[in-house]
């Protein structure tokens, strides 16, 4: 999990929530049978002056504190959970065990490799997305979902601005890969600019032109902009989509799907520190190209703010498992690591956090009083 995002372990509890309406109908009725009580034995005017009257603004006041408790008490029951880290103690000490100890033994994983190709131009620092996180924290968000839910398939990741960034080979440890994610960042190789055809033909040249049995999957997060494509018009910008979509090509015939996620929104915001001539520079998601890729690649197109992270990838690996996988054997080592998801993260309990608001509002109103303090004639 990246830190922006946070799990519940019960999030069912949040149905608990529909009896702030229970408690506060009973509460209102409390309110108007004292009300009818009292007029039952003297006018009001009578009871001001024979009485300490309640204050109806202190009553209210602990009808909402009442309230927030109930609600806080709820998140608290949903058990949430954040600050995914992973267990790099753990790590090292796995690495630094005696060699002599090592033991051979043969695993069976998918002849299957996943491919993500994630967008780190500086148009990916704008925080339009769902979460109000940039669209690269919110892609590495989805990509970090989607390899905790992989089970054997080969995962290789690779950052792309002017030019492709390998951050890490083929493999089934899952824990490097999703190490190397979090450690991505805006203009990554310190190249700014986007070159989604340098980036596509980079893949292909690298996994995609040998045709093999072996089932592939390319997931390309990204804005869509392209430094180049956006400076032409008519015929031009047709021919460089054309060129751009040939590197996908013969999909079927390779065994190849491509997933799409478009990042941002139409409406679009400032990057962050670029200016153009003066003015600052306005990024928007540009959704043509990307549902043109998932077309020819025989794969899906995915708006990501129609989605959450964790549904986000549910689906995008439930769409990969839709391919029947071939199973392949090969030995490794004993003490060499084959992660598998979240297993492999600790999390942060966060459920005393409103579970100790709760409690303070529960203090309120027991400590409050109830009545206003009558001022004594002189």
């Amino acid at each position: 999990m990246i830190p922006n995002d946070i799990h519940y372990n019960f999030p069912i509890a949040v149905n608990l929530l529909i009896f702030v309406l229970v408690i506060l109908a009973i509460l209102w009725r409390l309110y108007l049978f004292r009300k009818k009580s009292l007029e039952k034995f003297a006018s009001p005017e009578i009871l001001k002056e024979v009485l300490v009257p309640r204050s109806r603004y202190n009553f209210w006041a602990k009808v909402v504190a009442i309230c927030l408790a109930w609600i806080l008490v709820t998140v608290a029951l949903m058990q949430p959970k954040g600050n995914g880290h992973y267990p790099l103690e753990g790590a090292i000490e796995a690495a630094a065990r005696p060699k002599g100890k090592e033991q051979e033994v043969v695993v069976r994983r998918k002849a299957h490799d996943v491919i993500f190709l994630v967008d780190a131009s500086a148009s990916m620092d704008v925080n339009d997305t769902r979460t109000k996180v940039t669209r690269l924290d919110f892609a590495k968000e989805v990509v970090d979902e989607i390899i905790s839910r992989l089970r054997g398939e080969s995962v290789t990741l690779f950052a792309f601005t002017s030019d492709t960034t390998k951050l890490s080979p083929l493999t089934m440890d899952y824990l490097f890969v999703r190490l190397m994610l979090r450690q991505m960042h805006i203009n990554e190789g310190e190249l700014a600019g986007t070159n989604i055809v340098e980036a596509l033909a980079d893949m292909r040249d690298s996994h995609l032109a040998k045709i093999t049995p072996k089932q592939k999957t390319l997931v390309i997060l990204t804005d869509g902009g392209d430094t180049q494509l956006e400076e032409l018009t008519g015929q031009e910008r047709e021919n460089q989509i054309n060129a751009i979509l040939n590197l996908v090509g013969g999909a079927e015939e390779n065994q190849l799907r491509v997933f799409t996620i478009g990042m941002g929104t139409e409406q679009g915001q400032a990057v962050p520190g670029v200016t153009y001539k003066g003015q600052s520079v306005i990024s928007s998601l540009d959704e043509e190209l990307l549902k043109k890729l998932s077309d020819v690649g025989r794969g899906q197109y995915y708006f990501a703010n129609d989605w959450t992270a964790m549904d986000l990838a549910e689906e995008v690996v439930a769409k990969m498992g839709e391919d029947e996988t071939l199973l392949e054997e090969y030995r490794v080592k004993r003490r060499t690591a084959i992660t598998r998801g979240k297993e492999d993260l600790v999390f942060d309990l966060l459920f005393q956090f409103p579970l100790g608001l709760a409690i303070f509002f529960l203090a309120l109103v027991l400590f409050f009083p109830n009545s206003r303090t009558r001022k004594k004639d002189v």
